[in-house]
């Protein structure tokens, strides 16, 4: 008997497969690499997906308000730059700038947003996707701006 973790994981490399013929782009969001072999036990989990294979773009949440340590954001960093040289299409996601479905979420101060963007800049990743825009206040929109 099959668990249900297989069938959904074929059921999503059916629909990766697929999604050509639809002529649709498919964005996955995935977990941030913590260290470059865990890319290997996402896949075996069916939470991340070979870009080379299943041609779909990769975003990592990268949301670097709900890192609890310098030591685990240095590993977190570490992975996405390792990731960004074998996936060109590598996008982020930042945030959160609004508290989310759990009501405790930490939002990430402008300071912090730029460093992310910056960080984004000199890794040559070009698209970020800010998460909770219901948190969207002048701040960010002038960080924004002057970032464009």
């Amino acid at each position: 008997m099959m668990t249900k973790n297989v069938v959904n994981k074929k059921i999503l490399k059916k629909f990766f497969q697929e999604a050509p013929s639809y002529n649709i782009d498919i964005v996955t969001a995935e977990y941030p690499p913590f260290f470059i072999g865990i890319n290997f036990i996402y896949r075996l989990l069916g939470i991340s997906f070979d870009v080379k294979k299943y041609k779909h773009t990769q975003c990592i949440m990268y949301y670097t308000s709900m890192i609890p340590n310098r030591f685990l954001s240095q590993l977190i960093r570490n992975g996405v730059i390792k990731l960004r040289k074998i996936n060109p299409n590598l996008q982020l996601g930042l945030g959160t700038i609004a508290t989310g479905v759990l009501g405790n979420e930490p939002i990430i101060s402008v300071p912090s947003l730029k460093n992310d963007i910056d960080f984004m800049r000199v890794n040559n990743i070009e698209t970020g996707i800010i998460f909770r825009l219901g948190g969207l206040n002048e701040d960010y929109i002038k960080l924004l701006n002057d970032n464009l």
